[in-house]
């Protein structure tokens, strides 16, 4: 550090504190080599974390609603959609929700983020459903809002605003966080049954698929991931576990949506299934609110059942 000058000086305190700091991570009595790789990464992360604490406080400029339709059989028109948060970063563009949301729980920026989510969407539901009036809409719930806010009381409120009946509004949590419940996602979880809202099981088959949690939570919705739809068309045996599986949800009185279907050969095998709701590129990739109306709503005045 003695020969260093400067900026020099500067770059290389930042370089070993960033070392410290991911040493720390492994644990006790632990080093660790830099690496520019990681380093680059680290310092995307913190930019980007930055942009969303800025766009947070600006009015949420740079979020964005994007919608993508779920169908029941093969009807015209939708039955519902699920409600998807985007971000624009100014430096690296459209940034991946698999990058931003992370950032947005581990910060708690995901409550207030979260609220405007639910207002965009409840907002767009209410409008949707003055064209097709039994239209539901899907928002995903992370649980850093289950166990920091009262999530509760923002649905009940951004509901009441958009004028929206219960039955127009759909919970989704992932299985991951159910596992990792404490006292408020429990009243969390009992408030929704009282106040008689639906709820979502998503991403089945890509966690511990804990079944007691079918029983104990009697979802409406089970949603089958991608990653197990593609397994199912690619492979018989798969192809029967899946099918069994169907069976077994309808027998506990409980509706299937398979995600991810994503072409008509796809489909040619899934609808043999029977699934209630099915999702994916096949039907419509996520879109903007304008776009959504113009492809998914005007159907010859269709009216979904």
């Amino acid at each position: 550090f003695a020969a260093l000058e400067g900026n020099q000086y500067s770059e290389a305190l930042k370089l070993t504190d960033f070392a410290l700091n991911e040493a720390k991570k492994l644990g006790r009595n632990r080093c660790y080599i830099y690496n520019k790789e990681t380093y680059q990464r680290f310092l995307r992360k913190s930019e980007i974390t930055q942009e969303l604490r800025e766009a947070v406080n600006n009015g949420f400029q740079g979020f964005t609603a994007f919608y993508q339709p779920v169908f029941a059989e093969d009807k015209k028109v939708p039955y519902g959609a699920e409600a998807l948060m985007r971000f624009t970063s100014e430096k690296f563009g459209i940034v991946s929700p698999a990058e931003f949301i992370p950032i947005l729980e581990e910060t708690g920026l995901i409550i207030p983020a979260g609220r405007w989510m639910m207002r965009e969407a409840m907002g767009k539901c209410g409008e949707i459903r003055k064209v097709l009036p039994k239209f539901r809409m899907s928002i995903n719930i992370s649980q850093v809002q289950t166990s920091k806010s009262d999530v509760i009381h923002d649905i009940s409120a951004e509901m009441k605003r958009a004028g929206l009946p219960l039955k127009a509004l759909i919970v989704e949590l992932t299985e991951s966080d159910l596992l990792e419940q404490n006292i408020n996602e429990k009243h969390f979880l009992t408030e929704l049954r009282r106040m008689g809202i639906s709820l979502a099981l998503d991403d089945f088959g890509t966690g511990y698929s804990n079944f007691h949690y079918l029983s104990e939570l009697k979802p409406e919705i089970i949603k089958i991931d991608r990653s197990f739809t593609a397994k199912a068309v690619a492979d018989e045996q798969e192809y029967y576990l899946l099918n069994q599986f169907c069976t077994m949800i309808r027998n506990l009185d409980m509706k299937i949506c398979i995600e991810g279907v994503e072409n008509a050969q796809e489909w040619l095998k899934i609808r043999k299934l029977c699934p209630e709701f099915t999702q994916g590129y096949f039907w419509g990739k996520p879109c903007g609110y304008e776009e959504f109306m113009r492809k998914f709503t005007n159907k010859n005045d269709e009216k979904a059942d």
